[in-house]
């Protein structure tokens, strides 16, 4: 899915979002379409979200990863390095990065944060699959001090990682939009954190990024 398609599709959604009219179904099957086209599926409402009076719509979506299926969410070209001997869980961060546009005059700009996670197999999972928690915290600041927490989201949820698949066995990627406002570029901030309250653990913080909004 193209950049421009999400921000289209979360665009459709902010206004869902905002209209009284709009039935409930109507907004999960915006957000299903969205997810459709990274071949995974909505989880927006399956964790907690929130938000800050920036945001005008969100959606989270989980993919499950293949041995046959080594394509990256948010990065083609990565490839995860091997978990070592005194590791068995590696995750890859993506705060909102690179270049976004949007409709000249519009109100809104998109952005999307991600998470790709490598986990090893163990006979603790025979069943090779890791149940988890993500808690992802996606912050986009309105100067490059970090003086104004901006546009940011936190969404807490499950996710599956399918063992011992690489480069890695799940991701769970964060769209959404932000008011116009601020500065360009943007600077972007990601935590990210995953347990299943049994083996697997990871966290990063405070991952950053920088965003260019053009309007056209």
């Amino acid at each position: 899915m193209t950049a421009k398609l999400l921000i289209s599709l979360l665009a459709i959604l902010f206004i869902a979002t905002k209209s009284h009219s709009e039935e409930a179904e109507d907004k999960t099957s915006i957000r299903q379409l969205a997810c459709t086209g990274l071949k995974g599926t909505d989880v927006t409402e399956q964790g907690e979200l929130h938000v800050s009076d920036e945001v005008g719509a969100v959606v989270v979506c989980h993919v499950p990863r293949h041995a046959n299926d080594t394509s990256a969410v948010s990065n083609p070209n990565l490839v995860l390095p091997q978990a070592s001997p005194f590791e068995n869980m590696t995750v890859a961060v993506h705060p909102p990065s690179g270049t976004v546009t949007a409709p000249a005059g519009a109100a809104y700009y998109g952005l999307s944060c991600s998470a790709d996670l490598y986990a090893a197999t163990s006979s603790y999972f025979p069943d090779g699959i890791s149940n988890g928690q993500s808690t992802v915290r996606c912050q986009g600041r309105n100067s490059p001090t970090g003086a104004s927490s901006g546009c940011s989201v936190e969404w807490v949820g499950p996710t599956s990682i399918q063992l011992g698949v690489e480069p890695y066995g799940g991701s769970v990627v964060v769209s959404f939009t932000c008011f116009r406002g601020g500065i360009s570029p943007v600077v972007t901030f990601m935590d990210y954190s995953y347990s299943d309250g049994r083996f697997y653990k990871i966290t990063r913080q405070n991952v950053s990024g920088s965003v260019n909004v053009i309007y056209e």
